[in-house]
């Protein structure tokens, strides 16, 4: 997939409740997630990066069965002359915070700079 840009249909309803669930991207002032989404992909600068993520779930078992036994971590990365970025996610299913999910991530490809690139998280 090549991608280009992210859009929302958002609109403004004055003196609604807070969170009702109306397509906004804040409410009295208070910035809800999914505008945190678009800020971080517009920090991913550049040409979309090759992800290789065997444990993410598939389009075919989310439809089928949800996301709530096991958590669908998934990512993007994206790459400039100067700098790289990865976005991981963390999904499931449920009103209610899931568990922590370990990654291990490996970027390879880079040029050698002021240390070996390699780094723990």
């Amino acid at each position: 997939m090549n991608l280009l840009g992210a859009v929302t249909w958002a609109f403004e309803f004055e003196d609604q409740p807070y969170f009702d669930g109306f397509r906004d991207l804040s409410t009295n002032g208070i910035d809800k997630p999914v505008l945190n989404v678009f800020r971080m992909l517009g920090m991913m600068t550049g040409d979309r990066a090759a992800v290789d993520n065997p444990a993410a779930a598939s389009l075919d078992s989310m439809l089928a069965a949800g996301v709530k036994n096991t958590p669908d971590v998934h990512s993007m990365a994206s790459i400039d002359a100067h700098s790289a970025a990865v976005l991981v996610s963390n999904y499931h299913d449920s009103a209610k915070p899931g568990a922590a999910a370990p990654i291990d991530l490996t970027i390879a490809g880079l040029p050698r700079g002021r240390d070996d690139g390699r780094r723990q998280f």
